[in-house]
C-alpha cells in the first residue's frame, strides 16, 4: 500500500497561532504529491524519501508566492 504525502500550504493564514477563530475565506492549497511505495524502503528510508518529497515541494511552491 503507497505512502501518499499531503502538503497543505496556507493553513497559518487561516488560523494563526493564538487566534481563538479561523479567519475566513483565506487561500488554502492542499497537494497531493507522488505516492511512495514503501517495498525496498526502510522505516527510515522511507521517512527521509516523503520529508524530502514535501520539504522540495514546499520549496517550490515558496519560489512561486
Amino acid at each position: 500500500m503507497p505512502v501518499v504525502p499531503v502538503a497543505i500550504n496556507g493553513s497559518y493564514n487561516v488560523l494563526p497561532s493564538g487566534a481563538r477563530m479561523p479567519r475566513l475565506f483565506r487561500k488554502v492549497s492542499i497537494d497531493f504529491l507522488t505516492p511512495v511505495y514503501p517495498e525496498n524502503h526502510t522505516y527510515e528510508s522511507l521517512k527521509n524519501h516523503v520529508y524530502t518529497q514535501l520539504e522540495n515541494h514546499l520549496a517550490d511552491h515558496m519560489k512561486k508566492a
